[in-house]
């Protein structure tokens, strides 16, 4: 299975979003949008994994995780990617409080996967909720079109209470995500791992 770390957007405000670009969405046929139940940010990507690993990561993370403080987030901008010829259109997330929360919980879990001789990342992280994806760059009056239906959202936060160990598995209709461990933030329930299905073996 393909296992990754994610910060889902509640439905609430994933529904939200999904009506606010609708009109957008008939404009650009050609772009793959983001199931609103599948919107998240990803904090790790591990890539192929057993079931056996699975549970060994559930194990090393729950404790980590555990020790951090409930936080808020919130979207702070609407971005494309590359920026000349945009194909990714993705809503940028910070900390509500300015305090570094989610920074610190990125790094706290980088920390004890290193220490576990697990590979990551080099790059700086960019936390951000992916939106969209066009084969073909979009047009600068695209990208607009997109930005005006996004911008009542810049500002908007919600409470973190806990991150997931999410496999995925591609579907016809798109990428179909199970989370197989909830690993809740100082305070939550803890839920144990759920039984790996073998069928599940595509990307995030």
């Amino acid at each position: 299975m393909r296992l990754f770390l994610a910060l889902f957007v509640p439905l609430r405000l994933s529904g939200e979003i999904g009506q606010a670009v609708e009109a957008a969405r008939r404009q650009l046929p050609g772009a793959r949008w983001v199931a609103r139940e599948n919107l998240h940010l990803t904090l790790h990507f591990f890539g192929e994994r057993s079931g056996d690993q699975l549970a060994a990561l559930a194990r090393l993370l729950t404790p980590v995780v555990a020790a951090v403080p409930r936080f808020q987030v919130r979207i702070e901008r609407v971005g494309t990617f590359p920026e000349r010829r945009p194909r990714v259109v993705w809503l940028g997330v910070g900390d509500a409080a300015e305090a570094g929360a989610l920074d610190a919980l990125h790094a706290r879990i980088r920390e004890a996967l290193e220490r576990r001789g697990e590979p990551t990342e080099a790059r700086r992280f960019h936390p951000h909720v992916t939106l969209a994806r066009c084969k073909a760059p979009w047009r600068a009056s695209d990208v607009q079109r997109i930005g005006e239906a996004l911008h009542p959202f810049e500002g908007v936060s919600w409470e973190v209470d806990g991150i997931d160990l999410v496999a995925s598995r591609l579907s016809r209709s798109g990428p179909v995500y199970e989370t197989m461990a909830r690993l809740p933030l100082a305070g939550e329930r803890v839920v144990e791992p759920a039984a790996p299905d073998s069928d599940v073996s595509s990307p995030p």
